[in-house]
């Protein structure tokens, strides 16, 4: 099969990127219509999975809707970063950078398969 110059710049023409942690976590969101898009306020403390033994580091929010906030608002801390967004390269609060790190692991796809909080939002994409 021959391929037209005109298929071949609309297929390969684009250069690839992967989304950034936080636009994979939020756009997960989007998709299940549970982003709370409420703008400004404290840092929120979505939960995290219980075998991170995070204790009392990680205390969760009170607010519920506080777990479905657009990820720029998520508190980070050095000793325990929210998982999913350490999965994907999230960037790191104690360091000036103008580039990300881009990393391509088998961990990214486990964390995405196996995640209890993407569990609940394909469930909700669903109408589950």
């Amino acid at each position: 099969m021959r391929t037209t110059p005109i298929l071949k710049q609309a297929a390969g023409g684009v250069p690839r990127k992967r989304l950034e942690a936080e636009e994979i976590r939020d756009s997960l969101l989007v998709a299940s219509g549970k982003l709370n898009d409420k703008v400004g306020g404290p840092s929120v403390f979505p939960p995290v999975p219980a075998n991170l033994n995070a204790g009392n580091l990680w205390e969760v929010s009170k607010d519920e809707q506080d777990f479905n906030r657009r990820s720029l608002y998520i508190f980070t801390r050095r000793s325990v970063p929210y998982p999913l967004l350490e999965s994907f390269d999230m960037a790191s609060a104690q360091q000036v950078h103008s580039k990300r790190d881009v990393t391509t692991t088998p961990l990214q796809a486990l964390t995405l398969f196996n995640s209890g909080h993407r569990l609940l939002l394909v469930a909700s994409l669903a109408g589950g």
